[in-house]
C-alpha cells in the first residue's frame, strides 16, 4: 500500500503524502516495513513522518501497538564487497556480481527485493518465519538475482551454504537414497554442517517420480526449521499450486518465512534497466529510443538485457540506433511493437512538448505561417530524437528525399556549430 492509504487527505499531511508518494509500505501483523528508493524518503520518515504514520497505522489496523522499520532497497545490511569468510557447498555456482546494489527495483519486485534485504539481515537460530524466503514468478524476472544477492551477502557473514540448481538437487537426494547404510548417512551429512540450504527453480522435484526425494526434503526441511537455520528458495508458482506436484508437507514448509513474488516489469521499471543496461558499457542513447523500448511488450528482464546487449553491438559496429533498426531487433526477439510512424511521431512531439499537432502540420493546405514550424519539427524529430528520415517522411506523408532536403537546409543554416 502506499502513504495515502495510512495518512488521511488532509492539509496537515499534504507534504508528507507528496514526498513519500512512491514508497512502498507492507503491513504484517503489528509489523509495518516501509520500502524507500532514496535517503531523502528514509530522513524524511525517521526525522518528521514516523509518529504520525505509526498512530495512523494503529488505528486503520486497530492495532495497540505498531513497530516501523525502514528499508532502503538499494542499501542492504551486510556487502557482498566483503571478503567472503563461508562456503558454498553442493553442486550450485554462485554468481559473486549479483548483489542488491544492482538490482534494479520496481513496483513489480519491491517486495521481494525487501524481503531478500530482511533475511540478509536474519541471524541463525531464529524461528523460520525470519529465516526462510521464497520468491515465486516467471522465467527472467530476477528471482535468481535475488537469491544469489542473499546468498553473496550470509557467506561475506561467514555463513556456510549448500546450494543447488532444481534438477541436481533432485539428483543428490536420488544418489542418497540409492546408497546404503554410511554412504547415505555421509551424503545426507551435508545438511547438517551448514547454515542455509538454497534450491533454485524447484519445479523438478515431482511427487509422482521421486516419492522418496520428497520424504527426503520434507526431513530436511524440518531440520532447517528446528535448528533455525536458513531455507532459500525460488519457483515459478506458489505452493500448494496444482501446477506443482508437492506433497503438502513440502509446500506447507516452503512458504513457512517471508514470500514474495516477482512479476512482470512496468514500463517505468523497463525503462530504468534499459538506461542502466546502456550506462554499464558507456552508450550514450537518446530518450526517444529508450522510451520506444520500454513500450515494447516486453515480458521479461533477461529478454531487456539480451535486446540492450544486441543494439550494444550494433553501435559498436558503427550502425546508428534509430527507430527502424532498434524495431529490427525487437521484430528478431518476437517482441510485438512497432507502431506505426504516425505513432511514434506522435509520442515524440509530446515529449517535446508540441503545440501544434502532427495532423495540423500534414496538411495538404498548410498555412504559410505554419511551414517554419513545421520543418523545424521535422529537423528536431530526426536530429534530436534519433527517428529516421523515413519514418518521419511517412508520417508527414512525404518523400524521404523531400525530408533529407529540409533537414539538411537547416543544418547548413544553422552552421558547424548546430
Amino acid at each position: 500500500m502506499n502513504i495515502t492509504e495510512l495518512l488521511p487527505d488532509t492539509e496537515e499531511f499534504a507534504i508528507t503524502r507528496k514526498l513519500l508518494r512512491d514508497v512502498d509500505f507492507h503491513m504484517d501483523v503489528k509489523h509495518l516495513t516501509a520500502i524507500c528508493n532514496n535517503n531523502i524518503e528514509v530522513g524524511y520518515i525517521e526525522s518528521l513522518a514516523m509518529n504520525d504514520i505509526v498512530e495512523w497505522t494503529k488505528k486503520k489496523f486497530g492495532k495497540k501497538t505498531v513497530t516501523l522499520e525502514i528499508i532502503k532497497t538499494n542499501s542492504p545490511d551486510g556487502s557482498p564487497e566483503l571478503k567472503a569468510t563461508g562456503s558454498i557447498e553442493g553442486s550450485g555456482v554462485l554468481r559473486r556480481d549479483y548483489n542488491f546494489d544492482n538490482f534494479i527495483a520496481g513496483s513489480s519486485n519491491k517486495v521481494a527485493l525487501a524481503s531478500a534485504i530482511k533475511i540478509s539481515r536474519s541471524q541463525p537460530g531464529q524461528k523460520a518465519s525470519n529465516n526462510f524466503l521464497y520468491i515465486h514468478g516467471g522465467v527472467g524476472l530476477g528471482k535468481t538475482h535475488l537469491l544469489h544477492a542473499v546468498m553473496n551477502n550470509l557467506i561475506a557473514k561467514g555463513k556456510n551454504i549448500a546450494f543447488f540448481n532444481g534438477s541436481e538437487f533432485a539428483d543428490y537426494i536420488l544418489q542418497a537414497v540409492n546408497q546404503q547404510g554410511v554412504s547415505y548417512t555421509q551424503t545426507m551429512q551435508l545438511f547438517k554442517q551448514v547454515d542455509a540450504l538454497a534450491v533454485d527453480d524447484i519445479g523438478f522435484l515431482n511427487n509422482d517420480s521421486m516419492p522418496r526425494v520428497m520424504r527426503e526434503f520434507k526431513a530436511i526441511l524440518d531440520h532447517l526449521i528446528s535448528g533455525g537455520k536458513f531455507g532459500l528458495f525460488t519457483g515459478q508458482y506458489l505452493p500448494p499450486d496444482d501446477r506443482w506436484n508437492l506433497i503438502p508437507e513440502v509446500s506447507t514448509r516452503l512458504v513457512t518465512g517471508y514470500v514474495a513474488s516477482v512479476e512482470v516489469p512496468d514500463r517505468n521499471l523497463r525503462r530504468d534497466i534499459i538506461e542502466n543496461e546502456f550506462a554499464k558499457v558507456g552508450i550514450e542513447v537518446v530518450q526517444n529510443i529508450i522510451s520506444f523500448i520500454a513500450d515494447a511488450d516486453i515480458r521479461d528482464i533477461r529478454t531487456i538485457q539480451e535486446i540492450c546487449h544486441r543494439l550494444t553491438v550494433e553501435k559498436d559496429a558503427g550502425n546508428a540506433l534509430d527507430i527502424e533498426r532498434v524495431a529490427g531487433v525487437l521484430k528478431l526477439h518476437h517482441i510485438k511493437t512497432q507502431p506505426p510512424d504516425e505513432q511514434i511521431v506522435t509520442q515524440a512531439m509530446e515529449r517535446m512538448d508540441k503545440r501544434i499537432g502532427l495532423d495540423e502540420l500534414k496538411r495538404k493546405d498548410l498555412p504559410k505561417e505554419l511551414f517554419l514550424i513545421r520543418n523545424e519539427t521535422m529537423y528536431e524529430l530526426v536530429e534530436k530524437q534519433g527517428i529516421s528520415q523515413t519514418s518521419v517522411a511517412r508520417a508527414f506523408g512525404m518523400s524521404p528525399q523531400r525530408i533529407s532536403m529540409i533537414v539538411g537546409a537547416i543544418k547548413k543554416k544553422q552552421g558547424p556549430s548546430a
